[in-house]
């Protein structure tokens, strides 16, 4: 009722205010959707930067599930952003990581730390492992504890690779440093100058165990001439830099070396030099060398006027500007003759001329050469020459023209005619020879001839091509097969061994003696030899050896019956050559001497004393001291043992053994008077035996001695009267081995 009484006009401007605000409204709603669209846009670009930021991008609740990935992290391991979310972050780090990661994302919430770093191995989809370096950023929620954290991984691998690289490219300088046979070093400046740093070589050039020991070296005292070091520094200072410097120096010990330098002065960024860095090598024997390099040259001159090849030296128009006295000679004319002579009047054709200028446009363009021509001598005879020719060049890297080396060969022609001749009969030969000849390549026989394939029951036809294995006995083939094989791989064994083949009965064994080498057989390696059927000179050796043993027992008996005689005239030292002849050969054995001089000394040991059979009994058994004839009488027993021994034919020095076993080493034995090397080592070890032996048995005139009282007398003596190493064995194997006489 009340808006009946509004007048129109009051209505009219409600109306008009009413329109207003509706236009208001509609522009603020147009805003708002503009907005919001904006708005929209904004976060589409912001979730586009995010998936595709070249980072990876990721959201952890505490318990470690992701919330959030971004798309180049899901794709970069390999998986979709659906796969990822929701799934614990564990499955991407790398086992080898993870308690470690495990502890770090424990901590960032426990600690609340707000921004943190991890670097750790991510593992992709695929299995394959990426180095990743990782920012974090703890969020929280309105309570102030944490809600999540977000992290900000980038692949470092290749970082990581590089790192890695300079860490071994350092390890590997610091091992060259240390291994390099040249010295480095780096000095101070300064004129007296300190070694700041050295390698080990350069330490061992000076004469030190260890670089460190250079430190308080002053480098001023390392040079044999002071005014060296000076000009070194000048060099440094003005130029920077020094290449092979050439310097005498002076080891710990004083002895003077010659040393290369080469160094670089290292200076700051005003120019002010801090130090010299450098190598320094050994050149006493480049230095050595060069004084015997003048040597060489004088001896070169004489070797070319003396030597027995033809030289000579022409220029650009062949003409011969010097010959040696050979080539002279090969040629019939004197030196004066044939200097200035053309090579166009030694030529014996058109033909042959030709080929030898060809060869000097070669030289021309430094190219060297071998070739065969024919000359002619002064008297007109032709001769076959064989010419090595190089081109002549001065200091100037001109071409002045050549040097060549020239041979007569004019019989080595004929000869490779009769070796041509020769071999036609050498094949033949081959054909009829009585021992199998060979060549086999891998394992196969390539070549065999008649008596081979006859040896073995074979025609020539069925061995060939035949594996050479099967020719073997079974008890022999993995030895033969082993020293192949190694023969083939280039090691030095024996050519020559024995073995037994196989007959093509396959039962028959056929002992061969076998002498192979190793050929190159149409390009590749082969075994050739020759084989020889021993079987029936085995078979007779096999007779010889059941003979030898026959003598040899019954030589055993005609030693003992002669030891027997000797001890039966000389009661109390009754067993005295058995008991020496134990002791001896058990110091033999300890010192290690073969099982030939074992024998030998043990037949000597047996027959040591024989020599006492022309001695009176009642000498030998004298209960007291024996007068100075009877020792002198007694003495001549070694000498009448040799005389007596001396005619058998034993396969070591028995006799000589006999005779010197009561030599001493300082020259005071009988019955010579040897010393030293002069001595058998047989009669050494036999003189140390009997003394021992004799001491610690009864004898007629005294008691016996203990074996310490023995061994004593052998020490005490030990490089005057015995040899030290028999005394150093015969120790041991009382003392550390138990020996101990048996009972005879």
């Amino acid at each position: 009722m009340k808006d009946k009484n509004k007048t129109k006009e009051q209505l009219i401007n409600e109306l008009v205010e009413a329109r207003r605000r509706v236009a208001e409204f509609e522009k603020l709603e147009t805003d708002r959707k503009r907005a919001e669209k904006a708005l929209k846009k904004r976060e589409e670009q912001y979730q586009d930067l995010y998936d595709h930021a070249p980072d990876m991008y990721f959201s952890i609740k505490p318990d470690g599930t992701m919330t959030s990935v971004n798309q180049y992290g899901a794709e970069y391991l390999g998986y979709s952003k659906e796969e990822l979310i929701g799934e614990p972050v564990w499955k991407i780090v790398h086992n080898d990581n993870l308690k470690r990661v495990k502890k770090q994302i424990s901590e960032i919430f426990s600690k609340k730390l707000k921004k943190s770093a991890l670097e750790f191995h991510k593992v992709r989809k695929d299995g394959s492992t990426i180095w990743v370096q990782g920012r974090t950023q703890l969020i929280f929620d309105e309570d102030g504890e944490p809600k999540e954290l977000r992290v900000i991984c980038r692949d470092i691998s290749e970082r990581e690779k590089a790192e890695k690289a300079l860490r071994e490219s350092e390890k590997q300088y610091r091992t060259l440093q240390s291994n390099i046979p040249v010295g480095v070093f780096r000095t101070s400046a300064n004129p007296g100058g300190r070694i700041l740093s050295a390698n080990p070589a350069l330490a061992k050039m000076f004469g030190y165990k260890k670089p460190e020991a250079m430190s308080k070296v002053h480098v001023g005292d390392l040079y044999l001439n002071p005014d060296d070091r000076k000009r070194f520094i000048k060099t440094l200072s003005s130029s920077g830099e020094i290449s092979n410097y050439e310097v005498q120096l002076k080891r710990k010990d004083g002895t003077v070396f010659w040393g290369s330098l080469n160094a670089r002065a290292i200076a700051d960024e005003k120019g002010e030099i801090l130090y010299f860095d450098g190598v320094l090598g050994d050149i006493t024997e480049r230095k050595q060398a060069k004084e015997a390099l003048r040597e060489s040259e004088r001896r070169y001159r004489s070797l070319v006027e003396t030597i027995q090849e033809g030289m000579c030296i022409v220029d650009t128009n062949e003409n011969i500007i010097f010959a040696n006295p050979w080539f002279s000679n090969i040629l019939g004319y004197s030196q004066e003759e044939i200097i200035g002579m053309n090579l166009r009047e030694l030529i014996s054709s058109e033909e042959e001329l030709q080929k030898i200028l060809q060869g000097s446009a070669k030289r021309k363009n430094r190219v060297s050469s071998q070739y065969e021509t024919v000359m002619r001598r002064k008297d007109g005879e032709l001769r076959n020459i064989r010419v090595s020719a190089t081109p002549w060049i001065n200091d100037k890297k001109e071409f002045q023209g050549t040097i060549g080396m020239v041979m007569d060969i004019t019989e080595q022609k004929r000869a490779a005619e009769a070796l041509r001749l020769s071999e036609e009969k050498y094949r033949t030969l081959i054909d009829n020879i009585q021992d199998g000849v060979f060549i086999i390549q891998d394992a196969e026989m390539k070549f065999a001839n008649e008596a081979f394939a006859r040896m073995v029951g074979y025609t020539v036809e069925e061995i060939i091509g035949m594996d050479f294995r099967e020719l073997i006995a079974p008890e022999d083939s993995e030895m033969v097969a082993d020293r192949y094989h190694r023969r083939q791989a280039g090691e030095d064994i024996p050519r020559e061994y024995e073995f037994c083949m196989l007959h093509k009965d396959r039962v028959t064994r056929v002992i061969v003696n076998m002498n192979v080498g190793v050929i190159n057989y149409r390009g590749k390696i082969a075994s050739m030899g020759t084989m020889k059927d021993i079987t029936e000179r085995k078979r007779a050796e096999e007779e010889l050896k059941r003979s030898f043993w026959k003598l040899q027992r019954t030589l055993e008996g005609t030693v003992n019956a002669l030891a027997s005689t000797v001890e039966k005239r000389d009661l109390y030292t009754a067993g005295h050559q058995r008991r020496v002849t134990q002791l001896a050969c058990a110091i033999a054995k300890e010192m290690g001497l073969s099982e030939e001089k074992i024998e030998g000394i043990r037949v000597a040991g047996i027959l040591h004393d024989i020599g006492k059979v022309h001695i009176a009994a009642e000498i030998l058994n004298k209960p007291i001291k024996l007068s100075e004839i009877e020792m002198v009488l007694v003495k001549t027993h070694a000498q009448v043992g040799y005389d007596i021994l001396k005619t058998v034919e034993f396969s070591s020095p028995v006799a000589q053994t006999v005779l010197q076993h009561h030599e001493r080493l300082d020259g005071s034995g009988y019955p010579q008077g040897l010393s030293g090397d002069e001595i058998l080592v047989e009669a050494k070890i036999l003189a140390v035996a009997d003394v021992v032996e004799a001491m610690s048995s009864h004898r007629p005139y005294r008691p016996a001695y203990s074996i310490n009282t023995a061994l004593e007398e052998i020490s005490e003596n030990r490089g005057i009267l015995y040899a030290p190493e028999v005394v150093d064995a015969c120790l041991i194997i009382f003392k550390e081995r138990g020996f101990e006489f048996e009972l005879i």
